[in-house]
């Protein structure tokens, strides 16, 4: 990984600290080669909250009709999510 990343199960993953939009924070993403994190497992989770306390942030995750991952693989039966959550937040999760 680059400096500044940190790696977890060979994906290397960076945070990045100024708020954006779930479109915007994709774009960002895409245009440093990468992608939004897409946990779909619970340990991957857990890295991931470890790395992003305290505050908001973006997962790679859409609703298109069905909450679908950037990638376009379906959601799945992962579901360690907060209360109430994944929730499009009325539409601007996206």
């Amino acid at each position: 990984c680059y400096s500044g990343y940190t790696v977890f199960r060979g994906i290397c993953y960076k945070v990045y600290s100024t708020p954006k939009s779930f479109g915007d924070a994709a774009a960002f993403c895409r245009q440093h080669g990468g992608t939004l994190a897409m946990p779909r497992d619970a340990e991957t989770n857990t890295f991931l909250l470890s790395l992003f306390k305290p505050g908001q942030f973006w997962f790679g995750l859409r609703k298109e009709g069905r909450f679908k991952w950037l990638d376009g693989s379906a959601l799945g039966t992962y579901n360690y999510w907060a209360p109430g959550q994944p929730n499009n937040e009325g539409g601007n999760q996206d």
